[in-house]
């Protein structure tokens, strides 16, 4: 067991013992660069369904059938404020809006609650504020830390929406990945996957 699992398993031998004992990590022996569909018996199977780049590079969600289970990972952040600063803005949106087209029963998010994902997600109206605000600020000559810090002031002024977990730094993140893009420099062009 590793150091990271020993610190969070200490004071809680049930923890401990299942770690020790049955845990089991298993990493992907190949790569999803299509819409490919897993059979796991019993009438279950998982579609998987890559994305270009949206909150970074080689997001990958899925639907379960036959229970319309949407498993969204760090694509859907549900009342959380989401990490973008690696991200495309753009394809965040267009990942939720194929995620919202699944029809999914329930959508598991990365982070926060299980719930639907609807139009009018917290998600979805903060990457658009980001985006409009971010193309005004830069057609008026703002940049860098003058670009981020406008916008902090304006987010905290007049919040488009309010988290039930904001994070301190992750709109700045995502300002200064918009802005690199807008530039023709995305974060994320360059970025080395896991080669499995």
């Amino acid at each position: 067991m590793s150091e990271r699992w020993l610190e969070q398993a200490e004071g809680h031998p049930e923890a401990q013992q299942w770690y020790e004992e049955e845990f089991r990590l298993v990493v992907p022996d190949r790569g999803v660069e299509e819409p490919t569909t897993i059979e796991l018996g019993g009438g279950v199977e998982v579609r998987l369904q890559p994305e270009v780049t949206a909150h970074t590079p080689g997001d990958l969600w899925a639907r379960v059938e036959p229970d319309g289970v949407v498993l969204c990972g760090d694509l859907w952040f549900h009342d959380f404020e989401p990490w973008l600063g690696l991200g495309a803005l753009e394809g965040s949106l267009e990942a939720l809006g194929r995620m919202r087209a699944a029809d999914g029963l329930c959508h598991l998010p990365g982070h926060g609650l299980a719930g639907r994902l609807e139009s009018s997600d917290k998600m979805i109206c903060y990457i658009g504020w980001i985006q409009e605000h971010v193309r005004l600020a830069l057609g008026s000559g703002l940049t860098g830390t003058a670009l981020a810090t406008r916008l902090r002031e304006e987010f905290d002024r007049e919040p488009p929406v309010r988290f039930a977990l904001p994070i301190e730094g992750f709109l700045e993140d995502a300002v200064a990945g918009a802005e690199e893009a807008a530039r023709g420099r995305p974060r994320w062009v360059g970025l080395p996957l896991a080669n499995p």
